[in-house]
C-alpha cells in the first residue's frame, strides 16, 4: 500500500543535471552503480567515493531523454558538483545544478500516475518523485525526510562525507553499487571489502523518545563510552527520534550520545541484513 500524506516539497533535495554525449560514459566511470543501459525514467542510487573508499556525495539517479537527474542533499549539492566537475575537465559531460525545478515526494499512485512522476527503484512503500512545480496541496518535506529512514535509504547529509564505505550503508542491497561494473573512484577498496574483507559495522534503523535529532556524524557510545558509529540521519515525530545509525555488528545494548541512554529500540528495515558480515 503506498503512502497517503500529501505531496512533499522537498526543499532539502536539489538536483544536479548532467548531458552532452558522454553523459552516460562519465558517469559510469565516476558512480558505484551502473549507469549504462538505463532508460528515460529508470532511476537508482548511487554514490560518489574518495579515494579511500567513503562517501562524498549520495544521489538518486534519473535518466532522462536528455541525459541524467540526479537529485542529492541540497546541503551538499555545491560540493557534490565541485566533485565530479574537476573529473568531467575532459568529458564532453555538462554538469549543472538545476534551479528551475523543485524535488517533489508523492506517495499516492493516482497522483504520480497523473503528474507523470518517476517511481523509485527499491524496496519497501512504493514512492514517487516529481521534479518540476510543486502540487498545490503540497506540504514541507519533512515527511518525505522520515519515509527515506523508513526505506532504509541513507543519504549524505553534511557532517557525514568520508565517513562510510557504501556497503556500510546498505547500498549494497540497495543496487546502489556494483562489484563488477568497472572502475570508478574508490572502486578497489570497495572492492576489496566485497570480496575479501568483512564489515564491522552496518547502519541499521533505530528510534527513541526526543524531540531533538541528532545531527549527522554524531558518535554513538556504548555504556563504557566505546564509539560503536554515527548517525546518518534522523528526524523527529511526535515525541520519537526515528534515525538511521551506523553500529558495529557486534554490539547488543543500550546505544549512548554524550554519555546519555537513549533508550533505542532497533526497528525494522524493508530489506534484509546479512548475518555474515558481508
Amino acid at each position: 500500500m503506498a503512502m497517503t500524506h500529501p505531496p512533499s516539497v522537498c526543499d532539502h533535495l536539489g538536483i544536479i543535471t548532467v548531458t552532452g554525449e558522454d553523459a552516460e560514459s562519465f558517469l559510469q566511470g565516476q558512480l558505484t552503480s551502473t549507469i549504462t543501459g538505463l532508460a528515460p525514467g529508470d532511476n537508482r542510487l548511487a554514490m560518489h567515493l574518495s579515494l579511500k573508499g567513503r562517501a562524498m556525495a549520495s544521489f538518486r539517479v534519473i535518466r532522462t531523454a536528455t541525459g541524467f537527474d540526479l537529485v542529492t542533499p541540497r546541503g551538499n549539492l555545491e560540493a557534490a558538483l565541485k566533485g565530479l566537475a574537476k573529473y568531467a575537465l575532459f568529458s564532453k559531460a555538462e554538469l549543472a545544478e538545476d534551479t528551475t525545478r523543485q524535488v517533489i515526494g508523492i506517495g499516492d499512485e493516482t497522483l504520480a500516475r497523473d503528474s507523470d512522476a518517476i517511481r523509485l527503484s527499491g524496496p519497501g512503500e512504493p514512492r514517487w518523485l516529481l521534479l518540476g512545480e510543486a502540487p498545490a496541496d503540497s506540504t514541507d518535506g519533512s515527511a518525505w525526510r522520515q519515509q527515506e529512514i523508513l526505506a532504509g535509504e541513507a543519504q549524505i547529509y553534511p557532517g557525514g562525507e568520508d565517513l562510510w564505505l557504501p556497503q556500510v550503508l546498505n547500498y549494497d542491497l540497495l543496487e546502489g553499487v556494483h562489484f563488477n561494473k568497472g572502475c570508478y573512484l574508490g572502486q578497489e577498496v570497495v572492492a576489496r571489502m566485497h570480496f575479501k574483507g568483512s564489515l564491522k559495522q552496518r547502519m541499521r534503523r533505530w528510534q527513541w523518545p526526543g524531540n531533538s535529532a541528532p545531527a549527522t556524524g554524531t558518535v554513538v557510545r556504548n555504556s563504557d563510552g566505546k564509539a560503536l558509529g554515527e548517525v546518518v540521519q534522523a528526524v523527529t515525530t511526535d515525541g520519537q527520534v526515528d534515525a538511521l545509525v551506523v553500529v558495529r555488528l557486534d554490539h547488543d545494548g543500550e546505544l549512548f550520545i554524550d554519555d546519555v541512554p537513549l533508550g533505542a529500540t532497533e526497528q525494522a528495515l524493508p530489506y534484509t541484513l546479512p548475518a555474515d558480515g558481508k
